[in-house]
């Protein structure tokens, strides 16, 4: 059973005031084979950005290329959005279209969610000798879905 795929490798080069190119080199580890499956590149954008609310969306369009020869490329939009919830905790979350070129019925669907939690105002304070290790900052949600035999679920991690 392969896991699903991790980034290897990421560069981010920011271009204007609101946009960047993007490249990723994606790897499959199933535990006995290791192998990059896909290279991805493309832009994103801020599509919207508040200062007051504390919040902000971006847009991106993906365009991944597999290593191997018997896939389909594909093209891979997406919306992001992150929200400062209050001095300690932040919100993210995603949603994005996987549609492959070869055949756009098998294309896929992804949400995914986090809550990020400070757990002190002094960022030093984690480092310093506890008796219990400190709880875990987030916990993350994902889900996936797929119209066709490629369904693949995000496990937590």
């Amino acid at each position: 059973m392969t896991t699903s795929g991790a980034v290897w490798f990421e560069l981010e080069k920011r271009f204007g005031r609101r946009s960047m190119g993007v490249l990723e080199v994606i790897y499959e580890d199933d535990g006995t084979d290791s192998e990059i499956t896909k290279i991805e590149a493309g832009a994103k954008t801020v599509l919207h950005w508040n200062l007051e609310q504390r919040s902000i969306l971006s847009g991106a369009l993906i365009v991944a290329f597999p290593t191997d020869g018997d896939e389909s490329e594909e093209i891979i939009p997406y919306l992001a959005y992150g929200k400062q919830l209050n001095e300690r905790s932040t919100f993210q979350s995603s949603a994005r279209v996987i549609v492959p070129i070869d055949d756009t019925d098998e294309g896929e669907v992804e949400f995914a969610g986090i809550v990020h939690y400070l757990w002190t105002v002094k960022r030093r304070a984690m480092f310093r000798r506890s008796r219990s290790p400190p709880p875990r900052p987030s916990t993350p949600a994902t889900a996936t879905r797929s119209s066709g035999p490629r369904c693949r679920s995000s496990g937590s991690a």
